[in-house]
């Protein structure tokens, strides 16, 4: 389930410098694939035992895709398998960032809902990446009220989602759509 696996080459070159370069406290933040993520980055993902260098941090849209869930169908099979990735939400939201220069923290905030008015905004879960330390610490975690436990959504639900809001803003650029 690693984004990075769709392009392995470059992937693998990017991996190669951090490891020339002895890089050990590297933070990507990237976002909008209609979930959020918090993930250990290894030079090996196929090793358990594998050197961190790094973190990830992955926020969802703010709306697009519907309310979406605390957990959908796959989430514990996802999990299972990627031992690296340390958190995995579906609610709509937003991560919100303290940086310091020993550690950065991030805080995934979530409305249960975005297809109505007055949806109150939480915190799901904060992660600490210090620089000293190896890997995501979990700081806080808590239940998002109102919000739908579990959806029998998987991940290739969210894949025709995201391809359905790609093609619609395409047809809005050629002139074809009108909302």
């Amino acid at each position: 389930m690693d984004s990075w696996d769709g392009y392995p080459a470059a992937r693998d070159r990017l991996i190669d410098v951090i490891k020339r370069n002895n890089m050990e406290n590297l933070v990507v933040l990237t976002g909008d694939v209609h979930a959020s993520w918090a993930a250990n980055l290894k030079a090996d993902f196929d090793d358990p035992n594998s050197k961190i260098f790094g973190v990830e941090f992955v926020g969802t849209s703010i709306t697009s895709g519907g309310n979406g869930a605390d957990k959908r169908a796959d989430t514990d099979k996802i999990l299972s398998q990627n031992p690296h990735i340390k958190f995995f939400n579906d609610y709509r939201g937003y991560v919100r960032c303290k940086v310091t220069p020993e550690q950065w923290k991030a805080d995934y905030r979530v409305v249960p809902f975005v297809t109505e008015p007055g949806a109150d905004i939480s915190t799901r879960a904060s992660f600490v990446f210090d620089k000293d330390q190896t890997g995501l610490r979990k700081v806080a975690s808590a239940a998002v009220m109102e919000g739908v436990q579990k959806t029998n959504e998987v991940e290739e639900d969210r894949t025709r989602a995201h391809n359905r809001a790609h093609e619609k803003q395409r047809m809005k650029k050629q002139g074809k759509v009108t909302n």
